[in-house]
């Protein structure tokens, strides 16, 4: 066991080297673990688990009945933006005070909203390329996540090659930059303040801003990109992205996040 001091509050942890991945393939290679009770993000956990050979099944109830119509999607909006706006305002505090319960219940409270919006409107290629990435790497689920969030938010929102699908998702994230705070002039900026705001929370979680700072080998990495993208695009969360990707744009796209580039 490991003593973790989480912001004042010490707490014992089993290390991955008492109990490697290895070591827990072999335990439950018989066994079917039952995701139960664990709420909105049980089916996230339960990929994470499948994508690391573990057999796995999961049940969850419908909270919401999206119908895709826009106005029908409102009160996802809703929930998905609040999450947002506690997240960005008490993470760093609970990250910081692990002992500031308010701040804790606001962060429980934002996963709850979020994972409430994300199971009925689904998600796109951040899971996407985390799971694959995840799978090939050992990258930890959320890590994984957080490295991809500031490229896919780039792309989706149509900053590096304008496209005609990602005027929506371009408005969405400016919406979302100017409830956390980021002043500017128009969609385009608000979506780079916003992309900024997000590395500046990776900075202060001591989280990687690429594959590289992460540990990935940059020449397996190169070798598996094509193969990568392949994955990341097969993946059922491709499908519900806000914006259209092909093998070129995802190769292109995963490539950046190795060094930034």
């Amino acid at each position: 066991m490991a003593k973790i001091n989480f912001g004042g509050v010490e707490e014992n942890v089993v290390t991955r080297e008492e109990f490697p991945l290895e070591k827990a393939r072999e335990v439950l290679k018989n066994e079917t673990i039952a995701v139960i009770g664990y709420g909105v993000q049980g089916p996230g956990q339960s990929l994470n688990l499948r994508d690391n050979g573990l057999n796995v099944i999961v049940g969850r109830g419908g909270l919401l009945k999206p119908t895709g119509a826009e106005g029908d999607q409102a009160d996802l909006y809703a929930l998905a933006e609040k999450a947002v706006r506690l997240i960005v305002q008490y993470l760093p505090v609970a990250y910081r005070e692990g002992t500031d319960l308010e701040a804790r219940e606001h962060v429980h409270n934002a996963s709850c909203m979020a994972g409430v919006a994300f199971t009925h409107a689904q998600l796109g290629i951040n899971h996407s390329i985390a799971h694959a990435l995840g799978g090939h790497y050992r990258l930890p689920h959320g890590r994984a996540n957080a490295i991809v969030l500031p490229h896919v938010i780039a792309f989706n929102a149509g900053l590096r090659e304008a496209a005609g699908d990602n005027r929506r998702a371009a408005e969405r994230y400016a919406r979302l930059a100017t409830q956390v705070g980021v002043e500017a002039f128009n969609p385009q900026q608000a979506v780079r303040g916003f992309i900024a705001l997000i590395e500046g929370m990776l900075d202060q979680f001591s989280i990687p801003r690429t594959l590289e700072k992460a540990g990935v080998q940059e020449a397996a990495f190169r070798k598996d990109l094509p193969e990568l993208a392949k994955i990341a695009l097969a993946d059922a969360c491709t499908a519900s992205n806000p914006r259209r990707v092909d093998q070129r744009q995802m190769e292109q796209l995963i490539g950046r996040m190795y060094n930034g580039r």
